[in-house]
């Protein structure tokens, strides 16, 4: 397992939208080198990480409301959960940072082989998160890059995560990283 101080250093070259003239000339954007540093979450996150956590399921709610739950109290049942997750020997949970302030998180669990999902223990990359403002920079692939890592330092041979299909561009983001489809998960609404 990494210690708590292990962090990835790594230099991303940001591309701006594309402008129209006149706004380019005053757009805010320009050509930087941002750095993001990925590290193990620590308690103090725990608040950001709630509020990330509260907008991932919600996200997935947007993509289908009858599949995906959002919590009743919201970033409350995301903290407890994080806590929780930050005290688990067989989890780790992954914090990005621009410039000291977190912009997205990365949770990877080893669960039990499962006899139900013919399937054996191994990583999942259970929740991933980059902050609306700055996605499309390359923290999600930094984080993904991250979770392997992650998922070496527990003892797995192998990272899975499921992706809503609505999602196009995790599933881009996935596929660019190797990750293949392995099961499609499927749902029937019982009539009374």
């Amino acid at each position: 397992m990494p210690n708590s101080s292990q962090t990835f250093q790594h230099r991303i070259h940001v591309r701006p939208p594309r402008l129209r003239q006149r706004d380019a000339e005053s757009s805010l954007f320009a050509m930087t080198d941002i750095r993001i540093q990925i590290r193990r979450a620590e308690v103090k996150d725990l608040p950001i990480l709630a509020k990330f956590g509260l907008a991932l399921a919600q996200l997935h709610a947007i993509f289908d409301e009858r599949r995906f739950v959002v919590p009743d109290d919201g970033e409350v049942s995301f903290l407890r959960f994080f806590e929780a997750e930050l005290a688990r020997e067989d989890a780790v949970l992954l914090v990005a940072e621009t410039a000291a302030t977190p912009v997205g998180y990365a949770l990877v669990r080893i669960e039990p082989a499962s006899l139900e999902d013919l399937r054996g223990m191994g990583a999942w990359l259970h929740d991933i998160y980059v902050a609306p403002d700055v996605r499309a920079r390359g923290i999600g692939r930094q984080l993904v890059e991250a979770a392997f890592d992650a998922a070496r330092s527990l003892g797995s041979t192998s990272l899975m995560l499921g992706v809503s299909p609505r999602n196009a561009s995790g599933r881009a983001l996935f596929d660019r990283m190797g990750f293949r489809a392995t099961m499609v998960e499927m749902r029937a609404e019982l009539r009374e």
